[in-house]
């Protein structure tokens, strides 16, 4: 009886423990979502872990951010590469 509440206590932990410690991070802090901004200068020194949160902050009028499957990145990089 006792080692099954001590497995319910482990698996709770378990569970809730990586959200409790995720951080979040905005990405490139007050500069936010932009264009000409050095965004490996701004991940170097952190830490990313996962269960940790990117936040994107942009101007929805001028910036967007889509999930790209690696396929159609792929093809995308191959047009690119045919253009003149």
């Amino acid at each position: 009886m006792a080692s099954c509440k001590i497995w319910i206590i482990i698996t709770i932990a378990a569970v809730f423990l990586p959200s409790i410690l995720a951080t979040e991070f905005v990405v490139g802090d007050e500069t936010g979502w932009t264009t000409n901004f050095d965004y490996q200068a701004w991940a170097q020194g952190k830490k990313f872990h996962v269960g940790d949160k990117l936040v994107f902050r942009y101007p929805p009028e001028t910036h967007n951010v889509l999930r790209v499957m690696e396929l159609d990145s792929n093809n995308a990089r191959r047009l690119l590469a045919q253009r003149p």
